[in-house]
């Protein structure tokens, strides 16, 4: 229980420190139907990758990830019914990163990758900072993520690849674990995560209008 309740706090004070540090900035002028600018994709090739001096090819999966991310994995065939997360792990010592694969636990960091992806959601659909615009629903939601029990999480495959960015030639080997739950188990959870969230202050009127929108069509872009 100890070491859980240190990787919660520790994802809500990684979540905490964005925050603080993107209300420090000057903010720029956004216009509500505007859209964010997308942040730069790094161009790389992968020189080396598991099992490649014995012939294997990059499974599916990991292709489907380079290429889209994990919502590019749930349309495949075969992850149909689930929803799919990625831990990932990037650095120069492969040695260090098979330490983290090998510790990894979905009984234990699953909530973690659960809570990321929410941040990542609620952030992408605010228009300003998620804080101003879902008010205290966002941290009551980011807690509630992490906090939670979900339905059976499994460790799906693992795979490690070695990328190198074109831009400076920067070596790094990249170490993945796909997780894998069922859809509508998954959703089921997070539904009833949102009803049960007491949240402190109340929301204002366009506050809760936001957070009724977003809980709506929570899953369109998850």
């Amino acid at each position: 229980m100890a070491l859980m309740q240190s990787r919660i706090n520790f994802i809500f004070l990684c979540c905490i420190i964005l925050l603080n540090a993107c209300a420090r900035k000057q903010p720029s002028v956004v216009l509500p139907w505007s859209k964010p600018e997308p942040e730069p994709v790094l161009a790389y090739m992968i020189r080396d990758y598991q099992g490649r001096s014995e012939g294997a090819e990059i499974p599916e999966w990991v292709a489907a990830y380079n290429h889209g991310g994990e919502s590019e994995i749930e349309s495949m065939d075969q992850y149909h019914d689930f929803h799919t997360f990625v831990a990932n792990n990037a650095g120069a010592n492969p040695g260090a990163l098979e330490l983290w694969m090998d510790g990894f636990k979905p009984e234990l960091d699953f909530s973690l990758l659960v809570t990321d992806r929410m941040v990542r959601r609620l952030t992408s659909a605010a228009f300003l900072y998620p804080d101003h615009v879902y008010g205290a629903f966002f941290e009551a939601v980011v807690r509630a993520a992490a906090d939670a029990n979900y339905p059976d999480p499994v460790k799906t495959d693992q795979f490690w690849q070695l990328k190198k960015y074109v831009d400076n030639d920067r070596e790094e080997y990249e170490f993945l674990i796909l997780v894998c739950i069922d859809k509508r188990l998954f959703r089921q959870r997070i539904y009833r995560l949102f009803e049960n969230l007491k949240l402190d202050p109340e929301l204002t009127k366009d506050q809760a209008v936001a957070v009724r929108n977003i809980k709506a069509r929570f899953f369109d872009q998850f």
